[in-house]
């Protein structure tokens, strides 16, 4: 059988075995205060993973509000680029229906003058 251990009595220097029901207590306490250190420490560590994912959640929002942003530029010259492409379309599609029709005028006009030389 395995001897308890013993602790020295600082004031008499008698040796007292160190049972489980003596050791309980002190066993006890150092448990109690172990956990509140390691739920004091999971604190610390659980508020600095916080703010470091809500630092690199920031950053990874301004950095797509960049990215919306410029994308938003390229669609905003792109618009202005087909609205110009569009107007000019307008234009020479007037142009055409207006040379039509003046061909279509010059048309009726010799006719009516051949008409009139032929009668």
């Amino acid at each position: 059988m395995a001897e308890e251990p013993t602790i020295t009595c600082p004031e008499c220097g008698a040796e007292v075995k160190l049972t489980e029901s003596l050791a309980a207590p002190i066993l006890s306490a150092a448990k109690a205060e172990y956990a509140e250190k390691l739920r004091d420490e999971r604190k610390i560590i659980a508020e600095e993973e916080t703010e470091k994912a809500r630092e690199a959640i920031k950053d990874e929002l301004e950095g797509k509000g960049k990215e919306l942003k410029e994308a938003q530029e390229v669609i905003d010259q792109k618009n202005e680029k087909l609205a110009e492409a569009q107007n000019a379309q307008a234009k020479l599609l007037k142009k055409e229906r207006e040379l039509d029709d003046a061909k279509r005028e010059m048309e009726l006009t010799i006719q009516k003058r051949l008409g009139e030389e032929l009668a």
